[in-house]
């Protein structure tokens, strides 16, 4: 039986639904396993935690030319009484990229590691305030992941 992309999505995307996390190894020539999350799970996040490093399903590809998995790290930063936050890193030129806050206060931001960057520094900027990661504990001048 061969299936087509968009019925191989939905399952994909059934399954994800049913187990949120599962680990698949291999890809982007990684040797380790990776998480794999749905993206649209994020707006359930209900606190935040160090940078991951995982695999993203967007469904929203789904049906389109994109693929639909993603290598890349997870930001979240949690501040329920803060207006806006951003984060900046040597990702995008330290110029502050827009995070999205979800209904129980976490800010969270997905950015894909294919920029061949071996190591990640960044910085928050909360109601204008340029922060440290309180929940990156390698802390230096700035918040480094590598």
């Amino acid at each position: 039986m061969i299936l087509t992309r968009k019925l191989l999505c939905c399952l994909i995307l059934i399954v994800t639904l049913f187990s949120t996390v599962f680990t698949f190894t291999g890809f982007a020539n990684n040797k380790e396993k990776l998480k794999v999350e749905n993206y649209e799970n994020l707006t359930y996040l209900n606190n935040s935690s160090a940078p991951q490093m995982l695999s993203m399903m967007d469904v929203r590809d789904i049906g389109t030319d994109s693929k639909i998995m993603h290598a890349g790290l997870l930001f979240t930063y949690d501040d329920r009484s803060a207006k806006s936050v951003e984060i900046a890193g040597n990702f995008s030129n330290w110029k502050p990229v827009t995070m999205t806050r979800n209904k129980y206060g976490i800010w969270y931001y997905f950015q894909k590691t294919d920029s061949g960057e071996k190591a990640y520094s960044y910085k928050y900027i909360v109601d204008g305030t340029w922060t440290m990661d309180p929940k990156n504990y390698s802390k230096n001048n700035e918040n480094c992941i590598k």
